[in-house]
């Protein structure tokens, strides 16, 4: 996410792999994290501010030692999805209703 959201705004980084067992990977294989393992990105002095900002607005840590789990959704974030859960929810349970009515006529 990271990584995708620099390179759109053209800011040249480096990305390296940790995990917690102390091993790092210039270049993983998986690039998505699991527990015990975070990103370091690196970036040049010059576009620090920059890079700063468009990280800032992403849901993820910019802890320099993240916890297991470094994802930290911001507010608006989590909102949006406990919305989209309940309409998700609703909607199983009218098409579960409709099938029931459907069924029983």
């Amino acid at each position: 996410m990271v990584a995708d959201a620099l390179d759109r705004k053209g800011i040249p980084f480096y990305r390296q792999l940790e995990v917690a067992s102390g091993l790092t990977f210039a270049m993983p294989v998986n690039p998505v994290p699991g527990p015990g393992e975070a990103f370091l990105v690196l970036v040049s002095e010059r576009r620090f501010t920059a890079a700063r900002k468009i990280i800032a607005t992403l849901p993820v840590s910019m802890d320099s030692s993240p916890g297991m789990w470094g994802f930290h959704p911001r507010p608006e974030v989590k909102k949006f999805y406990k919305q989209y859960a309940w309409f998700y929810v609703v909607g199983m349970a009218l098409v579960f209703l409709w099938t029931l009515y459907r069924l029983f006529d």
